[in-house]
């Protein structure tokens, strides 16, 4: 039985912090550490430039952006990397932005709402 992906572009992001005010300079400097270049705060794409900054006294969810990936067929292995990586930088959560929809779902291995933390 083959099973045929459909032509999706979507955005993969690791969840790194959800609900949370702790310091995220340090955060932001491993991130770019590993070679990333973006990420999601708040909901907003953001450039992790040296001079990122947010309100220290404000709730944050941050979120790193692991892929831009327009799936098909012949990216089917590009996907499951991605998929890994971002579980993996997540710490086992992870969201998918569809882009032509709008819709973001959050997956986790710990089959648990990432958002809530309900099992």
């Amino acid at each position: 039985m083959s099973t045929s992906l459909q032509s999706v572009c979507a955005k993969l992001f690791a969840i790194k912090l959800s609900n949370s005010t702790s310091l995220v300079l340090s955060l932001f400097e491993n991130i770019r550490k590993q070679g990333f270049t973006r990420v999601r705060v708040d909901g907003e794409i953001k450039q992790l430039t040296l001079n990122l900054q947010l309100d220290r006294y404000r709730v944050h969810d941050i979120e790193v952006v692991i892929d831009n990936i327009l799936v098909k067929e012949n990216s089917k292995q590009r996907l499951v990397n991605s998929l890994r990586l971002a579980l993996k930088q997540g710490k086992g959560t992870l969201a998918v932005f569809d882009i032509e929809n709008g819709v973001v779902k959050n997956y986790s291995k710990q089959l648990m709402c990432p958002t809530t933390g309900i099992s």
